[in-house]
């Protein structure tokens, strides 16, 4: 992907809101990095062990268990993080992650991530704990809700 597309689509994705231009230059410039997806390309299957974070730049992707087959649980939008629980509890994935049509992902191996400069990690990790605890306050509206009915 050409270089300038990719910091384009980098502008664009809510996680990386307060990484300076620079910040954003080095992580596109990471382009082995830089994934394009077709349409029905698994990027994470439930049960592996590989340790790599997700952020969907481009296009959607749709989330599955192999319990429900055929049933998407839910479809993540550009900005959307995943294969964090991988990462930082170091387990098994815990669903599959199929492309909906074309999609760019930023892949970020755990170990890359933790030789990053200290200062660009502390933000990733902030970051994370930003989308969890969004994650968490959803499920607890959700939970409220069906309480409620």
């Amino acid at each position: 992907m050409e270089f300038e597309k990719a910091l384009d689509l980098f502008d664009d994705v809510p996680f990386f809101q307060g990484f300076s231009k620079e910040e954003k230059r080095f992580l596109a410039s990471l382009d082995c990095n830089l994934i394009t997806c077709r349409d029905g390309e698994i990027l994470t299957k439930e049960g592996e062990l590989e340790q790599s974070l997700f952020i969907l730049l481009k296009g959607n992707v749709g989330v599955t268990k192999q319990k429900l087959p055929g049933v998407s649980l839910t479809t993540l939008t550009p900005g959307a993080v995943f294969g964090e629980i991988s990462v930082v509890r170091k387990q098994p994935r815990t669903t599959s992650i199929v492309a909906e049509g074309e999609a760019i992902v930023l892949r970020m191996e755990a170990e890359m991530i933790e030789r990053l400069n200290p200062l660009l990690l502390n933000k990733i990790k902030n970051r994370l704990i930003e989308v969890l605890v969004k994650r968490l306050d959803e499920m607890n509206e959700k939970l409220m809700q069906m309480a409620r009915s």
